[in-house]
C-alpha cells in the first residue's frame, strides 16, 4: 500500500490524516474520542490490532478462535470419546478434558 500520513493538532485534538490511497472506494474514516490521552492510546492499539486480524485473513482466508475456544472443543470431544471407552482408559480420557476446561476457566479468572 502507498498513502502519505500527516500527522497535526486541530485546537488541542490530534488527528491524522491519510492521504494517497489509490481505491478510495474501500476506505473509511474512523473517528476516536477519549476522556484523555490514555484512553485513546489503547483505543489507537486495539484498532491496530483489529485491522492486522482484518489483514491476515484477507491474506491466509483461516482464523483460529482464541479464548480458550480450542481447548474447550477438544475438552467435549474428547469426553465425548471417554463415553465410547471403558475402564481406567475413559476415566484418564475424562480427567484430561475437565483439565482443558479448568485451565480455561482459571485463565479467564487470572484475568479478571
Amino acid at each position: 500500500m502507498h498513502f502519505i500520513t500527516n500527522r497535526f493538532y486541530i485546537i488541542d485534538i490530534f488527528c491524522i490524516k491519510i492521504t494517497g490511497i489509490q481505491n478510495h472506494g474501500k476506505t473509511v474514516t474512523v473517528l476516536v474520542r477519549g476522556s484523555n490521552k490514555l484512553v485513546l492510546e489503547e483505543a489507537g492499539r486495539s484498532l491496530h490490532d483489529a485491522l492486522c486480524v482484518i489483514r491476515c485473513l484477507v491474506k491466509q482466508r483461516a482464523l483460529i478462535a482464541g479464548g480458550g475456544a480450542p481447548e474447550i472443543e477438544l475438552a467435549l470431544k474428547l469426553g465425548e470419546y471417554a463415553v465410547t471407552l471403558g475402564g481406567v482408559n475413559a476415566y484418564c480420557i475424562k480427567a484430561f478434558a475437565n483439565a482443558l476446561e479448568v485451565s480455561v476457566s482459571n485463565a479467564f479468572y487470572n484475568c479478571m
